[in-house]
């Protein structure tokens, strides 16, 4: 015979006493009551004895509930297969503070331009056009503003700072306004860099006695027009 035939009639013939044992009690606890006493007395005893050995560990369970530690109190370790970890601070209703960044300065200063130019500047809400020719239009435009000095109704000096998006979108847009100015009738440009980081001249047959110049200097667009008598001082604080 080999083993598992051995351990089948092993777990038969087991089977077959503890089931006989079974009926057995159950038929003598009928037949005779003072038996059943007995069988109930020892049942009683043993339950008692194992009551009393989970009472001297000091771990006598709650039934239908289990023992659970409390997770604040559990150190970061592994429980089981989970990684039971501690409980993080609260942080409140925090509001989060992102830094502001900072405004950033205007090339055009009405004060220190009013005082170089010996004139009264004043702001002017911009009208999207730059010296009444070229219509300024572009998604790229972030905001503008504009500083002009009349006499009487007549506009002497207009200098309009046009904000862009990037320093990127500000050269391309510099490409472009000199291509719209080229397509002017009477207007005709002139590229020499000479005021910013470029700039061209936008040179009107019929006005002589005008300076239209229009450049670019990081992310913005700047456009200036001024009687040719202003040009000394423009040149020497904007010029290169």
């Amino acid at each position: 015979m080999n083993k598992i035939t051995i351990i089948a009639l092993f777990l038969a013939v087991s089977s077959t006493v503890i089931f006989t044992e079974l009926a057995l009690q159950d038929y003598l606890g009928k037949v005779y009551p003072s038996y059943q006493k007995e069988i109930t007395a020892k049942a009683t005893s043993s339950f008692q004895n194992l009551e009393e050995l989970f009472k001297s560990d000091g771990q006598q369970p709650q039934q239908g509930t289990q023992p659970q530690a409390s997770q604040k109190e559990v150190n970061p370790q592994l429980s089981g297969s989970l990684l039971v970890l501690p409980d993080s601070p609260k942080q409140g209703n925090e509001t989060t503070k992102t830094k502001a960044e900072p405004a950033q300065e205007k090339v055009f200063q009405q004060n220190y331009l009013s005082s170089l130019l010996a004139v009264k500047l004043s702001p002017q809400k911009f009208n999207q056009q730059l010296f009444q020719l070229i219509q300024i239009d572009s998604p790229e435009i972030t905001g503008s503003n504009q500083l002009v000095y009349k006499d009487q109704d007549r506009v002497l000096i207009s200098l309009s700072e046009i904000d862009m998006s990037s320093e990127s979108a500000a050269q391309n847009y510099l490409i472009e306004l000199k291509a719209l100015a080229e397509s002017l009738p009477e207007i005709t440009t002139n590229q020499t860099d000479s005021f910013f980081e470029k700039s061209f001249y936008l040179n009107h047959k019929s006005k002589v006695d005008q300076v239209y110049l229009i450049g670019q200097k990081d992310n913005k667009i700047l456009a200036m027009y001024y009687y040719k008598n202003f040009h000394p001082s423009l040149k020497v604080n904007f010029g290169q």
